[in-house]
């Protein structure tokens, strides 16, 4: 497939110049307002991709001239790689879903705006598309939200049911918040409802962390215990009666430490009742986000649950990730408050972000009137 940016100063005038240039088969790919680099070129830029390049002027056979316009090829290939947020290992997949929705933007300017709405939110180009083709031909705020919530999958809760113990284990990379979130866990689940929790870490990797999840227990008047190895894990776990609810803290670990990570895993698998939550920070890149879900299923999670959504306006990204893991949100987590910036997953909100229904509403809503 060959991608091009267009730039100008509308949407509709970028995707003429890619029309012009190559020809009825091209697709839309992503639209969004030009970073500051290149605010000269245009307001907007447009990725538009064809898998057929258009036949070329049959006068322009100067050897000197292919091998330039080769050379600026790649160089704009690379470029837009880039910029296109690692949709390009699904790009075969979006050309063949996105034919028909690239008409119906070309033909009505309402759902174009909710196209840019939805890749400005961070939504990839395939999903974007995929909404689109859902609202057809309805413009409203309520099919726009109808067509999302179709794609959203949410299962907020811990432990696995028919399992006679409620085991919830929390899993990411350093930094992404599990210690946080296990906390405001406890108190949700434990403390509110009165019911005796057991908190077990197994993160021998930041002494300062476990002593600070023992306080917390301590206050919280839960039970905790600091496990130093996985087989001693295997043991704990099977100590413990099925009246509690077993919160389980496991280390931040790096790509060099996955080793220590596929033992963990093995010791997991061995204890189906399980229900383990990848915790990954909205603020990532997605580039990095899916390099992390793919090192981090080896332990089979079964749900994703975000946190720092206040460190982003990209909400988008959430759904790519579900969609990209197949995988349900369990829980967002807006900040360092417990429990008050934890809360369960929710489509509205999810929604509401991408839209930035203010917005959206004033677009869908002029297109009414």
């Amino acid at each position: 497939m060959k991608l091009k940016s267009y730039f100008a100063e509308s949407v509709d005038a970028a995707l003429s110049q890619a029309s012009r240039d190559l020809g009825p088969d091209a697709v839309l790919l992503n639209s969004r307002r030009t970073n500051a680099d290149h605010k000269q070129l245009g307001e907007y830029e447009v990725v538009c991709g064809v898998t057929n390049e258009p036949p070329s002027d049959p006068g322009s056979t100067a050897p000197h001239a292919d091998a330039a316009a080769k050379t600026d090829d790649l160089d704009q290939l690379a470029h837009e790689i880039l910029g296109l947020r690692q949709q390009i290992e699904r790009l075969s997949l979006t050309y063949s879903r996105s034919s028909a929705s690239m008409s119906a933007l070309a033909e009505n300017p309402e759902l174009l705006k909710v196209f840019m709405t939805l890749t400005d939110a961070g939504l990839e180009g395939e999903l974007a598309h995929e909404v689109i083709r859902r609202m057809r031909p309805e413009t409203s705020l309520d099919s726009a939200r109808a067509a999302l919530a179709d794609l959203i999958t949410i299962d907020s809760g811990i432990g696995k049911l028919n399992s006679d113990q409620c085991v919830c284990a929390l899993i990411g990379p350093p930094g992404s918040g599990k210690t946080t979130a296990l906390v405001s866990m406890a108190v949700r689940f434990s403390v509110a409802v009165r019911k005796p929790c057991q908190i077990l870490t197994l993160d021998l990797h930041r002494v300062a962390a476990a002593e600070q999840l023992r306080t917390y227990a301590a206050i919280l008047g839960v039970g905790f215990q600091l496990v130093e190895t996985p087989a001693a894990f295997a043991q704990t776990l099977k100590s413990i009666g099925s009246q509690y609810i077993i919160l389980i803290d496991t280390p931040g670990l790096s790509r060099a430490e996955m080793e220590y990570g596929s033992e963990l895993a093995r010791i997991f698998s061995k204890f189906p009742e399980i229900d383990t939550h990848l915790v990954l920070p909205a603020s990532m890149q997605s580039a990095d986000l899916k390099h992390v879900i793919q090192e981090y299923e080896i332990f089979h999670p079964n749900k994703l649950l975000f946190t720092k959504l206040d460190e982003t306006c990209a909400l988008g990204t959430l759904l790519n990730q579900t969609a990209y893991a197949r995988k349900p949100l369990s829980f967002f987590c807006f900040g360092q408050r417990i429990p008050e910036d934890f809360e369960m997953a929710s489509r509205k909100t999810l929604i509401e972000g991408i839209l930035k229904e203010d917005s959206a509403a004033q677009t869908l809503g002029a297109a009414a009137a």
